[in-house]
C-alpha cells in the first residue's frame, strides 16, 4: 500500500479524508493546508460540519513528504 500526502488541503478535499478507507492501494498519512488557514491540528469534521474523522490536518511538509510514496497536489 502506498502512503499518500495531500497538499495543499482545501475544504473541497474533505470527502477524500472522510472516506479515506475507500482509497484503493493508498493509505492517507497526511493532509496539509496552506499556512494561514488556521486548520493545523484540526479534525476534518470541524471543517465540513460532519462527525469527527480522527484525522488531524497539518504537520511539517518536508517530514511528511519523506514518509510518503505519492503526493496529491491541488491547484
Amino acid at each position: 500500500m502506498k502512503k499518500l500526502l495531500i497538499y495543499p488541503f482545501t475544504k473541497e478535499l474533505c470527502p477524500i479524508v472522510r472516506y479515506r478507507g475507500l482509497l484503493s492501494g493508498y493509505e492517507l498519512v497526511a493532509a496539509i493546508p496552506l499556512p494561514g488557514y488556521g486548520w493545523e491540528g484540526t479534525d476534518v469534521g470541524r471543517i465540513d460540519g460532519g462527525p469527527p474523522t480522527d484525522f488531524l490536518l497539518g504537520g511539517d511538509f518536508q517530514e511528511k513528504l519523506n514518509q510518503c510514496d505519492a503526493v496529491f497536489l491541488r491547484r
